[in-house]
């Protein structure tokens, strides 16, 4: 809807009615110049796919997504992804019990040093590959609840993340045949 609205400082949303909005993929894409965005009252339930919403919005410093609905979301692939400049972003709330892709969901998100996902239900996620990469100030993720059993691409999933300490993945399956190339690389576990 705004894709690439690169000139663009300000967007108001305020009177949108999201109510019965399915899709939101790529809403904010390439929106470089926001700083932030007010969408705490987007009725985000009936949201199957949230991929690349606000990718590459590399300038925003604030954004509230905590009272999100995601029951219905499939797909979260690169939904934050260079999200360059942000601060900190809280989806502890998130319901993913329907996700299959979470694929880049944070990639390039070098300002957060933490992301709370360990209330993410990931039994039906397919694709992690490059989830946290590039992810630089990262410094603990918590992936101690992850059901990994049905992932078959963990490609460059904590690729470039040079600052991770604490990753919490003691419990973290491998299926046989699943893609793990350049998983690590970057890291102090390569």
């Amino acid at each position: 809807m705004f894709y690439n609205c690169k000139k663009a400082k300000q967007i108001d949303v305020s009177g949108f009615d999201t109510s019965g909005v399915a899709d939101m993929q790529y809403m904010f894409s390439t929106c470089e110049n926001i700083l932030n965005l007010e969408i705490e009252h987007f009725d985000t339930s009936q949201v199957t796919t949230f991929a690349g919403m606000f990718f590459r919005d590399s300038s925003l410093e604030t954004l509230n997504v905590a009272g999100f609905d995601t029951a219905n979301a499939e797909d979260f692939s690169s939904m934050f992804s260079s999200c360059v400049d942000l601060p900190e972003l809280d989806v502890s709330g998130f319901d993913t019990g329907k996700a299959t892709n979470l694929g880049g969901m944070f990639a390039n998100c070098n300002q957060l040093t933490r992301i709370d996902v360990s209330n993410f239900d990931t039994s039906g996620v397919t694709d992690m590959s490059s989830m946290f990469r590039s992810c630089t100030s990262l410094e603990t993720v918590d992936l101690s609840g992850f059901d990994t059993s049905n992932v078959n691409n963990f490609v460059m999933m904590f690729y470039g993340c040079g600052n991770l300490v604490s990753v919490g993945i003691d419990g973290l399956y491998i299926r046989e045949g699943a893609d793990t190339t350049d998983m690590y690389t970057g890291t102090r576990w390569q």
